[in-house]
């Protein structure tokens, strides 16, 4: 007698993943939450071929400057496994949103990130407070 056929599908299927933009998104308004509006985060989307990449710069408003933090790209039907590159060198590759926020945690708390997010907001506090910017 033939037995029922069990569901071979993982127990762990979610329906709530997030795209890799709006992880991006989502991290650019945190950032400028984070710093008072004194840096802002830019996600820039464009297509290369069959992909969809997805670049990730922090925006200093008052020194009118864009420094480029990671890109993340993908396939433009499929949005996993989604491919992390720093700098131009792959760092990671990643099957889906919980492995890539884990990865951008990772990243974002690194000492060049956090370097480059500590000299902006020097540099804006000090561009804000010189005299010369007063009398603008």
């Amino acid at each position: 007698m033939a037995g029922t056929i069990p569901s071979l599908w993982p127990d762990d299927i979610k329906t709530d993943v997030l795209t890799p933009l709006a992880i991006l998104r989502t991290q650019a308004n945190a950032l400028r939450q984070a710093t008072r509006g004194l840096l802002e985060a830019r996600v820039n989307s464009l297509t290369e071929d069959d992909r969809e990449v997805h670049q990730l710069d922090i925006v200093a408003p008052a020194l009118d400057y864009e420094h480029r933090i990671l890109t993340v790209s993908h396939n433009k039907d499929l949005v996993y496994p989604a491919h992390v590159v720093l700098k131009g060198l792959p760092i990671a590759e990643v099957a889906n949103d919980d492995q890539l926020m884990e990865k951008l945690r990772e990243y974002l708390a690194t000492i060049p990130v956090r370097s480059v997010i500590s000299s902006l907001i020097a540099r804006s506090n000090e561009h804000t407070n010189s005299p010369s910017s007063s009398a603008e």
